[in-house]
């Protein structure tokens, strides 16, 4: 849900207001670029948000999911700090995507193979250890198992460790500085 809402959607539509000329409207407003970001990623948490509620309502009601504020403050952590990484990701990259009708492709082309090396779908217990290790790299792993762990224990405290938060973090900054520094206004700009 947060991979959809924060990353796909935020690649497609801002290639899409770009090429339809919003994005050069927008500029030529006093709006700076960092509330136009900050836009997108409220707009996207909110949508990952939403799906979140009915995900933990669901595995809370028919699955026995624990629900103690613990496990609800650190899902919500987790899934802010996903919001975030993702939102700031697709910004990153939508502004290497050229065409409205690229944008999807490129979108799942970039997450899914991403996704099956981090373990989303199913777990990669036969992959071998290099393949592991350069999913960690990535983002979503961290995240991912993060999210896992909350559920997966009874253990207090953040479910990340400092190397996969430094890392998660790096994948923003780096992100940021990618979208600050090739943000594209004008449509038709390769």
């Amino acid at each position: 849900a947060i991979l959809n809402a924060c990353y796909v959607n935020v690649i497609t539509s801002t290639v899409l207001a770009r090429e339809e000329g919003i994005l050069k409207r927008l500029h030529g407003t006093p709006l700076p670029l960092w509330a136009y970001i900050v836009g997108r990623m409220a707009a996207a948490a909110a949508v990952a948000l939403s799906a979140l509620v009915v995900i933990f309502g669901v595995g809370a009601t028919f699955l026995n999911v624990g629900r103690d504020a613990g496990r609800v403050a650190d899902v919500s952590g987790v899934t802010a700090l996903g919001a975030a990484t993702f939102t700031t990701l697709g910004m990153a990259v939508s502004t290497l995507v050229s065409r409205p009708d690229t944008a999807l492709p490129i979108a799942y082309g970039t997450l899914l193979p991403v996704a099956f090396v981090s373990s989303v779908f199913f777990p990669a217990t036969t992959a071998p250890s290099w393949l592991m290790h350069v999913a960690d790299l990535f983002p979503l792993a961290p995240i991912a198992k993060a999210t896992e762990r909350i559920f997966a224990t009874s253990a207090a405290g953040w479910p990340m460790t400092p190397g996969q938060l430094t890392i998660v973090l790096a994948w923003i900054g780096g992100a940021a500085l990618l979208s600050a520094a090739a943000c594209r206004w004008q449509p038709g700009q390769s």
